[in-house]
């Protein structure tokens, strides 16, 4: 929203029709870059047949002006635009009827587009008219690529944490590298592609040991072409560098006025493995030879224990706890490790962990919790077998001891400054040094989801426990749920052979 209008509407939230069609447009463009942002992750959240569901029934809406179905979405309008409106006011009724519209048109586009159809345009004269009225506009030569990254960075520098900046940036230099610093327009389709498939053959440890720095990436291809030991970028790597560049075209498209975002669709490689083995999740092995190791069943030594061997110490420190809270709860390392002791609470007589996020406050000692998505806000109720193995015991004795964080032997660390950042480092040695590979902490928590779809949790109930927007075409009808409700899900992720008494080695 432009300063002009947010001074108006706040001076006076009676909206006229300008104001209220200019608010829609923003919120139609806003929706369908952050539709497109996801798709360029693979994360897409509707799939045809419900977008084109979606898209009937919310014209269904506007027909028999069913205003109750946006209104969630009308509250968090109005609150992200600073604006007082009450329900069943003039201009509440209006914005509600206009979201009817936007939310149909744009169902109907996205339709299209994952059907490759990318020609479609919005069907709304309210939507329409905006989309026209780029590529008229344009009059002056695009800007490089360069120069328009810095504006795009610019733009959405408050919405992004430090690991997205960085991840933009690092997207940038290697498309920049590979294929130069042109005029947002002087790109083709070739480009994109060929930078797709010279991103599956980069050296994942490029620039982070000396035979891989300093040389182009056409030769550090080269290298990992005639020698199989060297590794290349992940999948998931390769996808979040294109999805960044596809994003930002897409902007470009948005507020450029370039024609057509040529990126969409261009990465894309033949895949050797199925989707849901792209992050693998631990096995039942795995899992018993992490809580039988000397970890949880005594080491030599409290300052040696990279190298098990069992012996008389056992120290329940973050190193003890934190494979426990992503064994058996859907959440993040930086979201456990940043945990505070007044975030273990009970509702209910549940105990639960409250994930959010927050400020930095003025005086504080303590660094602001980060999040996700706004989606990450949540409640996480304690796993029984985390409750038999004295967690909240361990809780207990930190308050006694006047401690603020539940894990105080973490210190923030690396670049985003993050309190997991240094058992980021020593987990993978340490299961490394039992024999287990090909999965990480975050696997865990891969593990989490497949336990909990296999106890066959209703949808909705793990997007909230997991941190995920729930599809707009369920979401409506996913609340309601309580503690109650997610203390059960929680219960019922198991692992074959996994019990308390396996971690206390009896």
């Amino acid at each position: 929203m432009t300063d002009e209008l947010f001074l108006m509407v706040k001076r006076r939230p009676d909206l006229t029709t300008a104001q209220i069609n200019d608010l829609l447009r923003e919120w139609y463009a806003g929706a369908l870059e952050h539709w497109e942002e996801m798709r360029g992750f693979g994360n897409m959240p509707v799939c045809v047949g419900a977008a084109k569901q979606m898209a009937t029934d919310y014209a269904d809406g506007v027909k028999h002006d069913r205003t109750f179905l946006v209104e969630e979405l009308a509250d968090e309008l109005f609150a992200q635009a600073g604006i007082q409106a009450l329900q069943g006011s003039d201009t509440y009724t209006r914005v509600c009827r206009g979201l009817l519209r936007a939310v149909a048109d744009l169902n109907r586009v996205q339709a299209a587009r994952l059907e490759g159809d990318y020609t479609v345009a919005p069907m709304d004269p309210l939507f329409a008219v905006q989309a026209g009225s780029q590529a008229t506009s344009r009059k002056k030569a695009l800007p490089k690529l360069s120069e328009a990254f810095t504006r795009y960075s610019r733009a959405k520098a408050k919405s992004w944490g430090p690991d997205q900046a960085k991840a933009n940036v690092d997207a940038r230099e290697l498309f920049k590298e590979w294929c130069g610093d042109r005029r947002i327009d002087r790109y083709e389709r070739t480009d994109f592609t060929d930078f797709a498939t010279m991103l599956q053959g980069l050296p994942r440890m490029r620039g982070k040991v000396p035979a891989l720095t300093g040389k182009p990436l056409s030769e550090l291809v080269a290298m990992a072409e005639k020698d199989a030991k060297i590794k290349t970028l992940a999948p998931p790597t390769v996808k979040r560098h294109t999805g960044i560049i596809s994003t930002f075209f897409g902007w470009c498209v948005d507020e450029h006025g370039l024609e057509a975002n040529l990126a969409r669709g261009a990465f894309k490689w033949k895949r050797t493995y199925r989707r849901s083995e792209e992050r693998a999740a631990w096995t039942p092995e795995q899992l018993r030879l992490l809580f039988s190791s000397p970890l949880y069943h005594g080491a030599a030594s409290t300052r040696f224990r990279t190298k098990p061997r069992s012996g008389p110490h056992l120290l329940r420190n973050a190193r003890y706890w934190l494979p426990l809270l992503g064994a058996f709860h859907p959440i993040r390392l930086e979201e456990v490790a940043q945990l505070r002791l007044e975030d273990v609470q009970e509702d209910g007589g549940i105990p639960f962990l409250h994930v959010h996020a927050t400020e930095d406050e003025e005086g504080a000692d303590l660094p602001k919790r980060k999040v996700k998505t706004a989606a990450g806000w949540r409640r996480i109720p304690l796993h029984p077998i985390l409750v038999e193995l004295g967690f909240l015991d361990y809780v207990a004795g930190l308050l006694d001891s006047n401690e603020k964080m539940v894990f105080p032997d973490l210190e923030p660390g690396g670049t985003a400054m993050r309190f997991g950042y240094l058992f980021s480092k020593w987990f993978p040695d340490y299961i490394r040094s039992l024999g287990i590979t090909g999965v990480s902490y975050h696997s865990l928590r891969h593990s989490v989801i497949t336990a909990l779809q296999r106890a066959k949790v209703h949808p909705d109930l793990m997007d909230q426990l997991d941190g995920h927007d729930t599809p707009v075409e369920r979401g409506r009808y996913g609340k309601g749920f309580v503690i109650k409700d997610w203390h059960e899900a929680i219960s019922a992720i198991a692992y074959e052979g996994i019990t308390a008494a396996l971690m206390r080695g009896r």
